[in-house]
């Protein structure tokens, strides 16, 4: 079909014509057909779906509406309503990939409002993660579970690969090969594959789980229920719940939180943060450093284990 060439508009003609709402239902579908993983996806439209429903409620219905102070007003807006920095950056960077997508996609001549808005920066919160021994105290009680081998399996499996809720549940009996450690990853974030390795604590207790089963094959879902149905994500944020409880954990840690207690102790053992990047599935380091972030405990004790006084030899 034939388009008039938008150089030949003057820029409130073009913008004037576009919808916020439709703009947001356009970019939705283009992050779609970009690959995105599903949750990206989600995340983008549960975000723009209260960002136009916000202004919409202001009176601005149309790209050409939009200008600098009333985005800045947005932003104090989710401020005052008792959003932290980390989710006000949210919506701000949802915002900037929208309107940049419909500057590019509409070619607009005019300047993009959201290119004169700066959101205020803020240090990323670093990732809580449970300690080695509340791992130890977890995997102690374990027996308080219906199926303690299981129960075992799992934290020692996040613990010593730091798999996201979604890898773990993903994986099939061909994908862990119990000999050497060696774990197929087919379905990452952003659906990446990479291979993950876990040691031979894990591997005993992998095998332990996989000792109470039968008829397996390779392309069975790794982790079952007790009535033999692939265990489902509620169920294992059950089972972590119970074994915390039953140890008596101060906080019940989800699974992220052993993605962190990995990141760290892997970097206390002597790993460089791109190997740790790498195991992960991150795709930049920025986001890695989060779980590499030390809390005033880990200061103390790695200045404790390195002091220099402590550590010369010669003196007495």
């Amino acid at each position: 079909m034939a388009r008039i060439k938008t150089t030949n508009l003057q820029t409130s003609e073009i913008s004037s014509t576009l919808s916020l709402d439709i703009c947001a239902d356009q970019f939705i579908q283009s992050r779609r057909t970009m690959g995105l993983a599903p949750g990206t996806v989600r995340y983008y439209r549960q975000k723009l779906n209260e960002i136009t429903t916000y202004f919409a409620g202001s009176g601005v219905r149309t790209i050409d509406q939009l200008e600098p102070v009333l985005i800045r007003g947005y932003l104090d807006a989710l401020e005052t309503a008792g959003h932290n920095p980390g989710g006000i950056h949210g919506y701000y960077r949802s915002l900037k990939a929208f309107l940049r997508w419909v500057w590019d996609e509409y070619d607009l001549p005019s300047r993009n409002p959201i290119e004169k808005v700066k959101c205020r920066n803020r240090p990323p919160a670093p990732i809580e993660g449970i300690t080695m021994d509340e791992v130890r105290q977890c995997l102690e009680v374990c027996c308080e579970t219906r199926f303690p081998a299981r129960a075992r399996a799992i934290i020692s499996l996040l613990v010593d690969t730091g798999l996201r809720r979604s890898e773990l549940l993903g994986l099939t009996f061909g994908d862990v090969r119990l000999s050497d450690g060696r774990i197929v990853v087919r379905h990452g974030k952003g659906d990446k594959f990479r291979i993950v390795y876990c040691g031979r604590e894990c591997r005993k207790a992998l095998k332990r789980y996989v000792a109470c089963l039968e008829e397996i094959q390779d392309h069975d879902p790794f982790w079952l229920s007790l009535n033999g149905e692939p265990l489902a994500v509620d169920g294992v944020r059950e089972i972590l719940r119970r074994v915390q409880r039953a140890a008596g954990l101060p906080k019940i840690h989800d699974f992220h939180d052993f993605r962190r207690c990995f990141a760290l102790e892997r970097k206390r053992n002597g790993d460089d943060d791109i190997t740790i990047s790498r195991a992960l599935g991150h795709s930049s380091l920025e986001v890695t450093k989060r779980y590499l972030a030390f809390t005033s405990g880990d200061d103390q004790e790695l200045a404790l284990r390195s002091s220099p006084m402590d550590n010369y030899r010669g003196y007495k």
